[in-house]
């Protein structure tokens, strides 16, 4: 058997011959591969989709990239811009009130004409070829793995054959992000995506080592109807295309699943790490040994604030001066405006009476 008669042996199943394949169009075959895969597959000649499967993978790639910057876009929005401040406000106060200006508290820095970076074409041409990168790996890898379907079988091979199946079981993902493109476009905003969202819910999630966390987060994060939709098609591909073994298919998506797990984990690590630092900025934890302050209100020495020396009284010490001993302390402090009026007592001691302090003679 030649290289060419195998390739068509391996493309097309017995039951099917030329004549028994129905004409499509380009559009045609992406309404055949999403409401009728089995058929799809079973009647998928090599050489005829050829050019169908190229013009495909160049509208993944565009829809793609186009995904990412809506993406990308809100999050460049939300972060900080730079200020200019004008001459009264410049320095540590500003104007005559004497109110200090901090930038941060309008939501940006102190700068002059700043360029915002969704303005930046370069930033959104690197964005771009950067996911349109990360697509083509993707294909690359799986072409690769779907070889060993074909080489269990005893064949040679067929990459080609292998990008196709490969290519055609992304139109799932494709749809996906032409739907979030839609959403994000109208307003909306996508906090999580996948289950992420949910793993807050699971007790047991928060207590996992970090890279354990950052890999079952993944791993949620690419569970959608979507993502099981294109590992379908891989599979109906590899098994009506390329005759492959079942539960070798299977062996072949296990492996994949778990190569995009670690390698979007690390994406995960460092948001899971972005999320832990500005939680423990926001509550630092226990101020002193046993998150209680102690009873005899002295600072421990490892915790003595600037300007204290070791044991010294700290705040809510049982030897400060309460309200009572305030008020059994003498009048030394007090305001000769206050002394205007004076307590008086009577020899029975029974009556205090109060008499003006103009009307008492002093020495």
């Amino acid at each position: 058997m030649t290289a060419t008669s195998q390739q068509q042996h391996i493309a097309t199943p017995d039951f099917f011959n030329d004549n028994d394949l129905p004409p499509r169009g380009f559009l045609g075959d992406i309404i055949a591969v999403i409401t009728r895969p089995i058929e799809f597959f079973m009647t998928f000649d090599v050489q005829r989709m050829s050019k169908h499967t190229l013009w495909m993978a160049l509208l993944i790639l565009v829809i793609v990239a186009a995904n990412t910057l809506q993406m990308r876009a809100p999050a460049v929005d939300s972060a900080p811009q730079d200020i200019n401040v004008p001459p009264m406000m410049e320095g540590e106060m500003f104007g005559e009130g004497g109110m200090p200006f901090d930038p941060s508290m309008m939501g940006g820095n102190i700068g002059g004409e700043g360029t915002s970076e969704a303005d930046d074409p370069a930033a959104d041409w690197t964005t771009a070829l950067s996911a349109i990168a990360a697509q083509l790996l993707q294909w690359a890898v799986l072409t690769l793995l779907l070889s060993a379907v074909t080489m269990f079988k005893g064949h040679s091979p067929r990459f080609g054959v292998n990008l196709q199946i490969v290519v055609w079981a992304t139109l799932p993902l494709a749809l996906m992000a032409l739907l979030q493109l839609a959403f994000l476009a109208g307003g909306g905003s996508i906090q999580a995506e996948g289950f992420s969202g949910l793993l807050s819910e699971w007790p047991a999630f928060a207590d996992m080592n970090i890279y354990l966390k950052s890999f079952i987060y993944a791993l949620a994060s690419l569970l959608t109807v979507f993502w099981i939709w294109n590992l379908a098609l891989i599979f109906l591909g590899s098994r009506l295309i390329l005759r492959g073994n079942p539960l070798i298919v299977l062996m072949v998506l296990a492996v994949w699943v778990v190569m995009l797990g670690f390698a979007n984990s690390i994406e995960s690590y460092e948001q899971l790490e972005t999320e832990a630092s500005a939680e423990a900025e926001m509550f630092p934890g226990e101020m002193f040994p046993g998150g209680m302050m102690p009873q005899d209100g002295m600072f421990p020495e490892q915790m003595v604030p600037d300007g204290m020396i070791p044991g010294e009284m700290g705040p809510g010490s049982s030897d400060m001066p309460n309200e009572q001993d305030l008020s059994n302390s003498p009048d030394t402090e007090m305001d000769p405006l206050l002394q205007s009026e004076r307590s008086v007592t009577d020899d029975s001691g029974s009556e205090e009476i109060i008499v003006p302090a103009d009307s008492i003679d002093l020495p």
